[in-house]
């Protein structure tokens, strides 16, 4: 495994080391997560944050009958975003080390939160996002949509679901559900670090 040597100090808004090699030694706090989830997504080539896009994929995850681990693997895939930020696909492929600590970072937040990335788990993250990728682009009337991959069949599987993600990327209430769901599943990780022992 690569080692990742960083020089510059950096820090979250509550002032906790980030340590981007080593995910381990950062503090999560909820405070954090809250604040920088609220960036945008695409680059902030549309209106919709990281907390938005988490609780659209919770509200999908439980309208389509997943589980309360599943919901809850939903509601933290992103989370790693709050220290990584959110890098749009295109530029990530150019990024080999990027991707790297994106799956070290992913893999420490799945973990500290109690869920397992099991094929089973990471597949049907993997579904709920596109349609929630659909869903968004779809309201904000992305340019890309049309060209998305597997667009028409996503589009025909959400059917009624889109009114649901309509209504959630207005809802204001994002953390309640991001957070209810994760204890549904999981732990109340931002609470119960290691570091606070």
């Amino acid at each position: 495994m690569k080692e990742f040597v960083q020089t510059i100090p950096c820090t979250t808004y509550s002032g906790v080391s980030i340590y981007y090699g080593e995910p381990t030694r950062t503090r999560i706090l909820e405070a954090d997560l809250i604040h920088h989830l609220q960036d945008r997504r695409y680059n902030g080539a549309i209106d919709v944050s990281i907390l938005q896009h988490l609780a659209l994929c919770v509200r999908l995850a439980r309208s389509r009958g997943y589980g309360e681990v599943q919901t809850a693997c939903c509601a933290v895939h992103d989370i790693h975003e709050a220290y990584l930020r959110d890098i749009p696909a295109g530029l990530k492929q150019l990024l080999p080390d990027y991707r790297r600590l994106e799956e070290i970072w992913e893999a420490h937040i799945w973990n500290v939160a109690g869920l397992s990335m099991t094929p089973d788990n990471v597949e049907a993250v993997k579904r709920i996002d596109q349609l929630a990728l659909v869903i968004e682009m779809e309201y904000h009337s992305h340019p890309l949509l049309s060209v998305a991959e597997g667009y028409v069949e996503l589009k025909a599987e959400l059917g009624d679901a889109r009114i649901i993600g309509e209504l959630d990327l207005r809802s204001g209430c994002e953390w309640g559900i991001i957070s209810d769901a994760i204890l549904s599943g999981g732990i109340r990780f931002w609470e119960n670090n290691p570091w606070d022992e």
